[in-house]
């Protein structure tokens, strides 16, 4: 298992960057991504992969030992630096 294939993507549909510095994804009640000092540029994406890697403008990396994306009924929450919850997504 790769798992730096298995990833969710972000994408800033706003016109202007998004500073998204201590924002974090939330996945289950004792599972937790923080993000780094990172900068969104409007209309930019980025993948956050469950494993090991370099950051990068484009990849962010969980540094997972284990998939963090692997249950049928899965679900991501997106929180702001300030707690807001920006965004949620389930599959």
């Amino acid at each position: 298992l790769n798992l730096n294939e298995e990833y969710i993507c972000f994408t800033n549909l706003s016109d202007h960057p998004v500073d998204m510095t201590g924002w974090h994804v939330h996945h289950k009640p004792d599972t937790w991504y923080n993000f780094p000092v990172f900068i969104l540029d409007a209309g930019a994406s980025v993948r956050l992969h469950s494993g090991r890697e370099v950051d990068t403008a484009t990849d962010l990396y969980w540094g997972s030992e284990e998939a963090i994306w692997r249950d049928i009924h899965d679900s991501a929450y997106l929180y702001s630096a300030d707690g807001k919850l920006m965004d949620e997504y389930s599959w």
